[in-house]
């Protein structure tokens, strides 16, 4: 091999370096830019969950003629709940109900959720 033959051959070697350098340095810094950007959404997504962070409270209703606890889940149920069942259900646990009869002029606990601090 000739002296203008290595001296391509070096050149090539060079030239493969450093495109292998370049593609290792934009690997990074697109690595980089993904961390930066998955982290500030999930900042904002943490940050929206507490913004919309809800506690529970119970109040307690009185039973009015004509009240069921299918009416009363329709008036006081939130979006926390699944559907109107489980809010029901939990109606009936926390007042001790084995059934669904209530009677007016009974006191009801009822469970609610709110963002307001309270």
């Amino acid at each position: 091999m000739n002296y203008k033959e290595q001296n391509v051959l070096l050149q090539q070697r060079g030239a493969a370096v450093h495109r292998n350098l370049l593609l290792a340095l934009i690997t990074s810094i697109i690595i980089i830019l993904c961390a930066l950007i998955g982290s500030n959404i999930a900042a904002s997504s943490h940050s929206k969950a507490a913004q919309n962070a809800s506690t529970k409270y119970y109040t307690s209703i009185e039973i009015e003629k004509g009240d069921t606890l299918w009416s009363i889940a329709e008036t006081y149920i939130t979006p926390e709940y699944p559907n109107t069942q489980a809010y029901v259900e939990e109606i009936k646990e926390i007042n001790n109900l084995g059934d669904d009869n209530i009677h007016s002029g009974q006191y009801l606990m009822i469970p609610y959720f709110s963002s307001e601090n309270k």
